[in-house]
């Protein structure tokens, strides 16, 4: 029911291929999820510069590149589970491993290495990170296709597309691929009943990969920094999905709120009415005023504040936050900490948020931030707790409206 809220729906996927030199040609292609079902957005082919993918994909995010072409070196050996530079140093014995990106491919008993150096990848992406396109998972060669295969209308034999070759055995285990400009599908490629152009199936692979993350296994390089921003993105998904659940409880809370205060309400007029019809004692008028001091009360305890949404006041609060914080909790009204005897008591009007950083003044840019927040009245740094062993400190924040 909720799988919309923390699973990404849309993506945008891009094919980069190395002409030589400076020279690349790009492709693109946009998806996303709707009512359960896969839909192509926009599809665009041969674009020689980068500029031409701003203009028409300027919103959208994230990203998945794959990169083919000249510079990368392929190489194909027995399965190995992963690239140490003991393994490395059997197929490039002269070389620095730490120079090098390694995407190992698995399929069978083969692993498809995919070698690039890392000064030439980062010269590859420039341009597309130049236009503040922040990929979140980078892949090389036709390696990326093989998510796709079992939702095409190739059912056996060698995959044929885009100037490759793969040859698969019966059960559609990779053997090997060769590339060649004639090697052309025989017939339309169609993804469900859609005819998808053969050339924009690399960049309809790198989206499809973002989308399927964790029913797929995605075949990418292992680059630190773009790992790092996929794990961002998917911690503000899941942030703004349990944002939305909050939201959406917060209404129904306040629905049930409205309804029982609507019904004090009526039920307080009526006692009006009787006081004044049947001029009650002074006894009887003490005892009455008494219950409705009572039931305001309760009203207030339930957590009404006069239609504020708290929701949206956190999620304005989650959006200014550095990305070097990590939230551990936030809460509305939090409890008060009393006799546990009492009768719980709630604050009224703030909110508590716990979470850690490395770095207290992270913490204090965020408090500076959300000063300049119109509806906020106090800002409050309760605690920060260093641990030298974890790198990290546990802060808590309270913030009165």
């Amino acid at each position: 029911m909720f799988d919309s809220l923390f699973t990404y729906q849309e993506a945008l996927g891009i094919h980069l291929q190395v002409l030589g030199g400076d020279e690349f040609q790009y492709r693109a292609c946009q998806i996303r999820i709707e009512n359960k079902t896969l839909q192509f957005e926009k599809k665009l082919l041969d674009i020689t510069h980068s500029e031409g993918l701003r203009k028409a994909f300027s919103k959208v995010k994230p990203i998945g590149i794959t990169v083919s072409g000249k510079g990368i070196l392929y190489k194909s050996m027995e399965r190995v589970e992963e690239i140490t530079p003991e393994v490395f140093s059997r197929i490039l014995p002269n070389a620095a491993f730490q120079d090098f990106y390694i995407q190992n491919f698995i399929s069978g008993e083969l692993s498809f290495l995919s070698i690039i150096r890392k000064a030439e990848l980062d010269k590859i992406l420039a341009p597309i990170r130049i236009l503040e396109f922040t990929p979140v998972i980078v892949s090389l060669g036709p390696f990326p296709v093989s998510v796709l295969i079992p939702q095409l209308n190739w059912y056996a034999g060698d995959f044929i597309f885009d100037g490759y070759r793969v040859e698969r055995d019966s059960e559609g285990n990779w053997q090997s691929v060769t590339a060649a400009e004639e090697n052309r599908s025989p017939f339309p490629i169609k993804a469900e009943s859609e005819i998808v152009d053969e050339r924009i199936l690399l960049a309809y692979a790198s989206a499809f990969q973002i989308l399927m993350q964790g029913r797929v296994e995605a075949v990418e390089l292992p680059i630190e920094g773009v790992q790092q921003e996929r794990d961002l993105y998917n911690r503000i998904k899941k942030v703004k999905g349990w944002g939305i659940v909050t939201l959406g409880m917060g209404l129904l809370i306040l629905f049930i709120n409205f309804f029982l205060f609507s019904s004090f309400l009526s039920e307080n007029s009526a006692m009006e009415r009787q006081v004044n019809q049947q001029a009650l004692s002074e006894q009887a008028f003490s005892k009455l005023k008494q219950s409705l001091e009572e039931k305001e009360s309760a009203v207030k305890a339930m957590g009404w504040e006069g239609g504020i949404h708290k929701s949206i006041l956190m999620d304005q609060l989650l959006s200014q936050m550095p990305r070097e914080i990590q939230i551990l909790e936030i809460a509305g009204n939090p409890l008060i900490p009393n006799d546990s005897h009492k009768k719980p008591e709630f604050a009224v009007r703030e909110i508590e948020i716990r979470g850690l950083s490395g770095k207290i003044l992270s913490v204090e840019e965020w408090i500076s931030r959300v000063k300049t927040l119109a509806w906020v009245k106090e800002v409050q740094l309760e605690s920060y707790n260093y641990q030298p062993d974890q790198n990290s400190g546990q802060f808590s924040l309270i913030i009165k409206y």
